[in-house]
């Protein structure tokens, strides 16, 4: 089972879609996000790869609690640079 998220940021908006370990998404202006994640001891640790449009992929890495779409802000290391980000599950993907 996999599961829906729409994320918000200072950067813009964003969504993405968790199952199997994977992880792929899109933002407005229309980058990709490619990777991977693990869960452990109620952590989700991601391993991701953002591709602006037009750009150099940039890496993306996390360690988040396994409540983290709860609302309140997660910080995510983009490029080595924490941003804080909000997460809203938007629904089970089948």
């Amino acid at each position: 089972m996999a599961t829906l998220y729409a994320i918000r940021s200072d950067m813009g908006l964003a969504a993405f879609c968790m199952g199997n370990g994977i992880i792929v998404g899109v933002d407005e202006k229309n980058g990709r996000y490619n990777g991977t994640y693990t869960e452990k001891a109620g952590r989700i640790q991601l391993n991701v790869t953002m591709s602006p449009s037009g750009a150099a992929e940039v890496p993306l890495t996390a360690d988040w609690p396994s409540s983290f779409a709860s609302g309140a802000p997660q910080q995510v290391m983009i490029d080595g640079k924490p941003v804080s980000v909000t997460f809203e599950k938007v629904g089970d993907v089948p």
